[in-house]
């Protein structure tokens, strides 16, 4: 049996679909990212649930999602204490923070 690397399977794909599935693959990543954050902190679903005032099961939503918008990032990430630094990186400049 042949083994396929990542390699292998993007060479079979188009790419605009190889851009796709990796952009949907960051975004699994960003979203389980959040969920072990809110986990390093020892709180549930339920308390960050009263925080935004929505049901755990929206919690567990945007935990889960796979279109993490910004605001829904920074309220969680408030709600959890925490604050946001975006920054943007343009070649060949300085870095400009856009939210501090």
């Amino acid at each position: 049996m042949k083994l396929f690397t990542m390699e292998d399977l993007d060479k079979s794909m188009k790419p605009v679909s190889v851009k796709r599935a990796k952009a949907k693959a960051a975004t699994k990543i960003q979203g389980m990212k959040i969920g072990e954050l809110r986990k390093k902190l020892k709180m549930t679903q339920k308390q960050v649930a009263k925080k935004l005032n929505v049901s755990q099961a929206a919690v567990s939503k945007l935990e889960h999602s796979d279109d993490l918008g910004l605001i829904s990032l920074l309220s969680y990430i408030y709600s959890l204490g925490g604050s946001v630094k975006i920054t943007a990186l343009v070649p060949d400049h300085d870095e400009v923070v856009l939210l501090k």
